[in-house]
């Protein structure tokens, strides 16, 4: 389904959210210091299917601050779905790609026109002012009530 047309419908997101999810469940990730664990040992990269959707740990070094990024990855459609979690600022970033633009989140704007991908997927964000993980797993279970 979606690698035929890579449209990025509300059910895609939703088993996104699903699988990410299930993947801080199964981690045991309770707090960022979990995540952190996990980005520091060997392997950063999560299979969730046989070569195609994967979930990735990564860090990035913003001016003042480490982002911890945990994306979910499709091949050949790249990240429709990310966490990015600044700690020191505390707060976690939604990033995301979808036909739908969902409530609370704003879409990118590039010289005042929305940015989308090749297939008409509008990125957007929504930011969450705490980097607690059950307020973050909330925040995902919202996806279930569209």
């Amino acid at each position: 389904m979606l690698l035929e047309n890579m449209l990025l419908e509300k059910n895609d997101i939703q088993l996104f959210s699903k699988e990410i999810l299930n993947f801080i469940e199964e981690q045991k990730i309770g707090r960022i210091s979990d995540l952190n664990k996990l980005i520091e040992a060997d392997k950063k990269r999560y299979e969730l299917d046989k070569d195609q959707h994967f979930i990735e740990l990564s860090t990035s070094d913003k001016k003042y601050s480490i982002v911890f990024n945990l994306s979910y990855i499709i091949t050949d459609c790249g990240v429709p779905f990310e966490l990015k979690f600044n700690p020191e600022l505390n707060y976690t970033i939604t990033c995301l790609k979808s036909i739908y633009i969902f409530d609370g989140f704003n879409k990118f704007n590039v010289g005042g026109m929305p940015m989308v991908d090749e297939s008409g997927n509008f990125f957007q964000s929504k930011e969450i002012p705490t980097i607690q993980i059950p307020a973050i797993k909330q925040e995902l279970e919202l996806f279930y009530q569209l």
